[in-house]
C-alpha cells in the first residue's frame, strides 16, 4: 500500500526544486521577455484554458479507474454514473479544443478548405485517441479485478482447506487409539509450520490437551502380579497416554527453541508465542534453550527432572511502561517432584514462584530476574543455589522455607556475586532457614536507600533460624546476626548494631499498637 502522506510531505519540496532549477536555467540563460511571451500566447489562452482542465479532469477519471477499493470495502467495486459521464465529458472537450485550435491553424494556410477537411479528421482522430486511452484504462482495471478477485478466491480456499485440516486434527486428538493422537498432533504441527497466522491457536491446542487430567496407575501392594485383562489394557492405555503426552510436549518445545549462540533464528521457531500450562502434569519437562513471551505454569505438577537452562522469557515487568506489565512466568503452586534446573534463565517480565514446592535441588544459578522476583511462602525441601544471580526488580522472599542450603555467594563456574540492584530492599521476612544459609559476597545496591526497616538493603524480620553444629554453613549479609533463645530451637536474626536492632524494635511495637 502507497503511503499517501509520506508522498503530500514530499510535494511541497519538490515543487520549491523544480522552481529553483528553472529560476537557474532561466538566468544562466538570459531572462526572457515575459510581455512578450504573454502577448504571443493570448490568442490561444482560452484553448490552453480548456486543455488543462481536461487534464485534471483526465487525471481524475484516470484515478478512478485504476484505484484499488479499500480494504473495509466489498470485494468487487462498481463504476458510478459521474465516472462514465466524466470520461465522456473528456473525449468530447478533447475533441472539441484540438478540432477549434487546428481549424484556427487552417484558416491560415494556402488551401483553406483542404486543411479544414485535415484539422476535422485529426481531431476526431485525437478525441478517439483519448476515449481509447480511458479504454485501455478501463481495460487495466477490469484485469485488476479479476487478478483481485482471483487472490480472494484462492485465500478462501487455502482457508478453508486449513479449517479443515484444523478441525480433522483436533477430533482425531480425542481418539480413543493412542497412534490417531500422535498423527493428530503432527498434523497440527506441519499446519502450523506452513501457516505462520495459525501458530498460536496450534500452540493453544497442544497446552489445552496437556493440560487435560491423566489418571497414573495404581501401583500393587503385593509382588504377585494379579491383574485382570481389564486392568491390564488401563495399564496399556495409560502408557500410550503417557508417551503422546510426552510427544506434545517435545512438539512444542521444538518450536519455541532458539539457542543464544545463534544469531538467527532458526525455520521451525514459532516467534511471540504465550503458553498455558496451568495444572498440567508435565514429565520431564525440558524447556531448555526455549523462548516464550508469557507462560503460565500455575498449579502445573512437574515430574522427573524439569530442565529450563537458557530458557528466556520475554516481555515486560509491571509498572515499568504503565499500570500493566506484558508477558512474564508464573508458577504459582506449581510442584516440582524432582530436580528443577533454572541455569542462566533471563526473566525480562516479572517471575512469580508464590507458594511453589521444590521437593529436590532447585538451582538458579546465573538467573537474571529483569522484572519482579517474588518466592514468597516458596517452599525448598533440598538445596538451593542462586549462585552469579542478579536481581534487577523487586525480590521477596517472604515467608519461604528453606530445609535444605541456600547459597547466594558464588561458587564454581559462577565466580561474580549475585547481585540486588533494585533501590528497594530485599525482604525475608518470616522466612524460616532449617540448614545452611550462605550470602558471602552478595552486593546489595539498596545498602544506602536509607530504608528504616532495613540493614544493609535486606530485612529478615521474624525470621526463624534453626540451631546448627556447623557454624561454617552459615554466613549472613552484612549487619545482621543470629540470636537463639535456650528455650527455643529456632532462633532470629537481629541487626549486628545494637542501636539499629532496638530502632526497629520500637517500629515494631509501635506498628502492634496501630488501631
Amino acid at each position: 500500500m502507497v503511503d499517501t502522506s509520506r508522498a503530500k510531505r514530499a510535494l511541497v519540496p519538490s515543487i520549491g526544486g523544480l522552481v529553483a532549477v528553472s529560476a537557474s536555467l532561466s538566468a544562466m540563460s538570459g531572462w526572457p521577455d515575459w510581455i512578450a511571451v504573454v502577448r504571443t500566447a493570448r490568442p490561444y489562452l482560452p484553448q490552453a484554458s480548456f486543455l488543462i482542465i481536461a487534464a485534471i479532469l483526465f487525471f481524475i477519471a484516470a484515478r478512478r479507474l485504476i484505484t484499488p477499493p479499500k480494504e473495509n470495502s466489498p470485494g468487487t467495486f462498481t463504476l458510478n454514473w459521474w465516472t462514465v459521464a466524466l470520461c465522456g465529458a473528456i473525449i468530447v472537450i478533447v475533441g472539441w479544443l484540438t478540432t477549434s485550435w487546428l481549424l484556427t491553424e487552417a484558416n491560415r494556410a494556402k488551401d483553406p478548405a483542404a486543411a479544414r477537411v485535415e484539422a476535422i479528421k485529426t481531431g476526431l482522430s485525437i478525441g478517439a485517441g483519448t476515449g481509447g486511452v480511458l479504454a485501455l484504462l478501463l481495460a487495466v482495471r477490469r484485469q485488476w479485478h479479476q487478478e483481485l478477485t482471483a487472490a480472494d478466491t484462492t485465500h478462501d480456499a487455502t482457508e478453508k482447506r486449513i479449517t479443515e485440516l484444523y478441525n480433522n486434527a483436533v477430533n482425531q486428538l480425542g481418539h480413543e487409539n493412542a497412534a490417531v493422537r500422535l498423527a493428530a498432533l503432527y498434523a497440527l504441527e506441519r499446519l502450523a509450520q506452513a501457516n505462520q497466522n495459525h501458530r498460536q491457536t496450534v500452540a493453544d491446542v497442544i497446552c489445552a490437551y496437556l493440560r487435560m487430567p491423566v489418571n497414573d496407575p495404581e501401583p500393587k501392594q503385593n509382588k504377585k502380579d494379579t491383574s485382570t485383562k481389564e486392568e491390564m489394557d488401563e495399564k496399556v492405555r495409560l502408557q500410550q497416554e503417557s508417551e503422546v503426552r510426552k510427544t506434545a510436549q517435545r512438539l512444542l518445545c521444538k518450536h519455541l527453541k532458539w539457542p543464544r549462540w545463534s544469531k538467527f533464528a532458526p525455520v521451525d521457531f514459532w516467534s511471540n508465542i504465550d503458553i498455558d500450562l496451568t495444572g498440567a502434569k508435565l514429565d520431564h519437562f525440558n524447556f531448555e534453550n526455549c523462548r516464550a513471551r508469557q507462560a503460565l505454569f500455575n498449579s502445573a505438577i512437574f515430574t522427573g527432572e524439569s530442565f529450563f537452562v537458557r530458557a528466556t522469557f520475554e516481555g515486560e515487568p509491571w509498572g515499568k511502561n504503565g499500570p500493566s506489565g506484558t508477558g512474564g512466568a508464573y508458577f504459582i503452586g506449581a510442584k516440582f517432584e524432582e530436580g528443577a534446573i533454572f541455569e542462566d534463565a533471563l526473566f525480562f517480565g516479572d517471575a512469580h514462584f508464590r507458594s511453589a514446592s521444590f521437593s529436590k535441588e532447585a538451582y538458579f544459578g546465573g538467573v537474571h530476574f529483569h522484572g519482579k522476583a517474588e518466592f514468597d511462602e516458596a517452599k525448598f525441601n533440598q538445596y538451593c543455589l542462586f549462585e552469579g544471580s542478579e536481581f534487577h526488580d523487586t525480590a521477596s522472599f517472604k515467608e519461604a522455607h528453606f530445609k535444605g542450603l541456600v547459597s547466594f555467594q558464588p561458587e564454581g563456574i559462577y565466580v561474580e556475586s549475585t547481585r540486588f540492584r533494585d533501590e528497594i530492599f530485599t525482604d525475608f521476612s518470616g522466612a524460616i532457614f532449617d540448614s545452611g544459609a550462605l550470602f558471602e559476597g552478595v552486593i546489595f545496591d539498596a545498602k544506602d536507600s536509607g530504608r528504616s526497616n532495613s540493614v544493609n538493603g535486606v530485612f529478615f524480620g521474624a525470621t526463624r533460624i534453626a540451631a546448627t553444629k556447623n557454624p561454617k554453613l552459615r554466613y549472613w549479609p552484612e549487619g545482621w546476626k543470629e540470636s537463639h533463645d535456650d528455650h527455643d530451637s529456632y532462633g532470629t536474626l537481629v541487626p549486628a548494631d545494637a542501636d539499629r536492632a532496638a530502632e526497629l524494635e520500637k517500629q515494631k511495637n509501635s506498628a502492634w499498637r496501630r488501631p
